[in-house]
């Protein structure tokens, strides 16, 4: 276990990185992002402004849907990864 935005996360199981990646491939994975930050964008220059971080096109996101996406710097870097969705006409 170690320590992430206090919580204690387990690095690894019992059985090793190798038999969890076997497991995934072989069936299916869950990973827990609940503790991860979460901000609502709204108002009329919220597409806009979130197209200035990411690579994305916001306006092709329909309501209910969730895109992934990259989060950049300003020189186009890639500081993270995230996901987006359009919940109530709000990023």
């Amino acid at each position: 276990m170690v320590p992430f935005a206090g919580w204690n996360m387990p690095v690894q199981y019992a059985h090793g990185i190798k038999a969890e990646h076997l497991a995934t491939r072989n069936g299916a994975g869950l990973f827990d992002v609940s503790h991860m930050v979460q901000i609502e964008l709204s108002g009329s220059g919220a597409d806009a402004f979130f197209e200035r971080l990411t690579p994305t096109d916001i306006g092709a996101v329909a309501e209910g849907r969730v895109r992934y996406s990259l989060f950049l710097n300003d020189t186009g870097g890639v500081l993270d990864d995230l996901m987006v969705a359009r919940l109530d006409g709000n990023l």
